[in-house]
């Protein structure tokens, strides 16, 4: 387990520890720049995760004073220690890996998540107009929640979303179709392009019904949830030659 009262550092060794990282973050987004420039990408859409499991405090305070500011966890007993003597910064933690069941609290209280979304509530606010949004987690980031309102009497409806390397294309629509045909009215559809698409890997698809803090729907009213489908289809984007 590191703080900051277990290690000692020379300061000669702390200014050239500061140095290396600054040189190798520049260098890594140098080369994100190329690759975005390549492959026709915006280069401020691409996330850079800084993995600081294992190394000290001290190299996650050169690393954000040289513009890093995204840091990957797996160890929590390691990582909360570090998360509290870095309290001051304004840094962004990640877990990464498998979450095992008895460490889901502390890590949601802690750490950062990726997620795809599509809600339907109005958050116990019963006069907001909106009852809906689509959702890039972490939801308080700028530009990553869409709300919108599904009119009253469209049932069924269906949802969907387009996760691609670059952006996320969200729908929903009236009907239970899927496809759905060119005549079926669309509800709401929005495009997200920011830094906060998921990387592939591990995905798990969660279906949750929440009682917002608790409390029971504010006209007293039972109400009822279908889910008649689900379907996920994965797509191979091979090189032409």
């Amino acid at each position: 387990m590191w703080n900051k009262s277990s290690v000692r550092v020379d300061q000669s060794l702390y200014k050239a520890l500061m140095t290396d990282i600054a040189n190798n973050l520049a260098q890594i987004q140098q080369r994100i720049a190329l690759a975005a420039e390549n492959t026709q990408r915006n280069p401020s859409a691409i996330a850079l995760l800084a993995v600081s499991k294992t190394k000290p405090i001290e190299m996650i305070e050169a690393a954000y004073a040289a513009g890093q500011s995204s840091f990957g966890e797996n160890y929590l007993q390691d990582a909360l220690p570090k998360i509290e003597a870095l309290a001051g910064l304004d840094i962004e933690w990640h877990y990464i890996g498998r979450i095992q069941s008895n460490k889901t609290r502390p890590i949601a209280e802690n750490f950062s998540y990726r997620e795809i979304d599509v809600e339907v509530a109005r958050w116990g606010n019963a006069s907001d107009p909106t009852n809906a949004q689509f959702v890039v987690q972490p939801w308080h980031h700028y530009g990553n929640l869409h709300r919108y309102t599904i009119p009253s009497g469209s049932t069924p409806t269906t949802y969907g979303f387009d996760w691609e390397a670059d952006q996320i294309a969200f729908v929903s629509h009236d009907g239970a179709f899927l496809p759905p045909p060119e005549s079926v009215p669309v509800i709401s559809q929005w495009t997200y392009t920011g830094p906060d698409i998921p990387v592939p890997g591990d995905e798990q698809v969660r279906m949750n019904l929440w009682l917002v803090n608790g409390n029971p729907p504010t006209d007293g009213q039972e109400v009822e949830v279908v889910i008649s489908r689900h379907l996920g289809l994965h797509f191979l984007q091979l090189p032409l030659h």
